[in-house]
C-alpha cells in the first residue's frame, strides 16, 4: 500500500494505492479531511503503516472559525477489513499557536505517530521558529493521546526543528533544516 499527498489538487487530497499479486498498482481511495477548508494544505505530508494512514495539513486553522491561523493538524485514517478508509482522529498540538505549521512533516510506526511543527516557537526568549516534534500514541480503543513534545537540547532561533521526522519502533529522528 502506498499513499500520495496532493495538497494542490482541487479540494486537497491524499490518494491510497494498493498493489496486486501481479505487481499492478490501483487507486484504492481518495482521502479528504472531514473539516476541510480551502488552503489547509491537506496532503503536504503523508505516511502509512499497515491499515493506518496519516495526513498533515500544516496550514489548517484549528477548525471552524479560524481561531489559530496556520496552527496545523494531522488526520488519521484507518482501513477496515473490507478495504474502506475512514477518518479516525484529528490530532492537534496541546500548545497550538498560530503559524506553528504542525503537520509539516509526519511519520508513523505501529501505534505511534510523530508530527513536526517546524515553526513552533519553543520555550524561552529568542526561540522563534526553533521548532518541535510531537509524539502521539494510540491505545487499544483507538484513542490518540499526545505523549511528548520533543525539542532540540541546543535549540536556537530559526532552527526549524521538525522540518522532517521519521520513526521506526522506539527510535525517532528529527531534522532541523537551518540548525547552525
Amino acid at each position: 500500500t502506498a499513499i500520495v499527498g496532493a495538497f494542490y489538487e482541487g479540494g486537497e487530497a491524499a490518494f491510497v494505492f494498493s498493489q496486486d499479486a501481479n505487481g499492478a498498482w490501483t487507486e484504492q481511495a481518495i482521502l479528504r479531511a472531514s473539516d476541510s477548508q480551502s488552503g489547509d494544505n491537506f496532503g503536504r505530508s503523508v505516511c502509512i503503516f499497515g491499515d493506518t494512514a496519516i495526513v498533515g495539513a500544516h496550514y489548517e486553522d484549528g477548525g471552524a472559525g479560524d481561531p489559530l491561523s496556520n496552527s496545523g493538524a494531522v488526520y488519521v485514517f484507518t482501513r477496515d477489513v473490507n478495504g474502506a478508509w475512514t477518518e479516525q482522529a484529528i490530532l492537534r498540538a496541546s500548545n497550538a499557536q498560530a503559524e506553528d505549521y504542525f503537520g509539516y512533516s509526519v511519520s508513523i510506526s505501529g501505534d505511534t505517530v510523530i508530527v513536526g511543527a517546524a515553526d513552533e516557537d519553543g520555550v524561552g526568549y529568542g526561540l522563534a521558529h526553533s521548532g518541535a516534534a510531537y509524539v502521539f500514541t494510540r491505545d487499544a480503543g483507538g484513542e490518540w493521546t499526545e505523549q511528548a513534545i520533543l525539542r532540540a537540547s541546543d535549540a536556537q532561533f530559526e532552527d526549524y526543528f521538525g522540518n522532517s521526522v521519521c520513526i521506526s519502533g522506539d527510535t525517532v529522528v528529527v531534522g532541523a533544516v537551518q540548525e547552525d
